[in-house]
């Protein structure tokens, strides 16, 4: 194949073939521009070599393929450590997941010794949505129940979000998928981060402020909603329970 030179490169020269290809040629840099050489064998085979390649290995490909990888990855380290939304699962052992918007749990805490304890035993981290059964499946391997006079067993399911909205789709969601799956009442509830805030400040979880807050709204003469919050969870559970006027709104 022969091919017009057109411009001089180290060590050789720049040509256009017949089919109007460029490709350099080592060599025949005393030839003059313009000039038409006969194009080596060695030369032609590399050159078609590269024009087989699928496109993803030749070089701009590869480049543009790397920066993509890299901007996906950028997005997803992003997203990973952002919480997005918190469930609290409440028995003895309270317990939080935060969950990312990937909806895979990203750190957890204890907020009494057996939460702590629990946490110790089981890791939820890097789990998804299913990390909440398996909560409630290691705390009923414990044996869990309530401490209360008449020995009933409960657990609450609650969802925060930044939205109330958001909280209550996923907290259906939540009740949903479990209900048929776990053998003790259980109440769903949900907040937004507000009282998830609220929550904190007494140094309890949203279960135990939204359920203290109801025994006051139910039988205010119990006490004061800083009083009630002293009480353990189980008892107030309890008080709740047997009120015939309970009902959760």
């Amino acid at each position: 194949m022969k091919g017009i030179i057109l411009e001089y490169k180290k060590n050789g020269v720049q040509v256009m073939d017949k089919d109007g290809y460029f490709r350099f040629v080592k060599g025949f840099t005393d030839c003059q521009i313009g000039t038409e050489i006969e194009i080596p064998q060695k030369s032609q085979a590399k050159e078609a070599s590269a024009r087989s390649r699928p496109v993803f290995y030749r070089r701009p490909a590869l480049v543009s393929f790397g920066m993509v990888c890299v901007c996906l990855i950028c997005i997803l380290a992003a997203r990973w450590n952002v919480p997005s939304y918190y469930v609290y699962v409440d028995a003895v052992e309270d317990i939080e997941l935060t969950f990312n918007s990937l909806n895979i749990v990203i750190s957890s805490v204890g907020f009494n010794s057996e939460g702590v304890a629990l946490l110790e035993r089981e890791n939820f981290i890097g789990h998804g949505l299913k990390a909440v059964e398996r909560s409630y499946q290691a705390m009923q391997e414990t044996g869990f129940h309530t401490s209360g006079k008449d020995g009933h067993e409960f657990l609450e399911i609650t969802v925060c979000a930044k939205s109330k909205d958001k909280a209550n789709a996923i907290s259906r969601d939540f009740e949903k998928s479990l209900m048929d799956r776990i053998q003790v009442a259980t109440n769903f509830d949900h907040c937004d981060l507000v009282k998830r805030e609220d929550a904190i400040g007494f140094g309890a979880t949203p279960c135990k402020l939204l359920l203290a807050e109801k025994l006051v709204r139910i039988k205010p003469d119990q006490g004061t909603l800083e009083e009630i919050m002293e009480l353990p969870m189980d008892d107030i559970h309890m008080y709740v329970n047997r009120l015939d006027s309970y009902n959760w709104d």
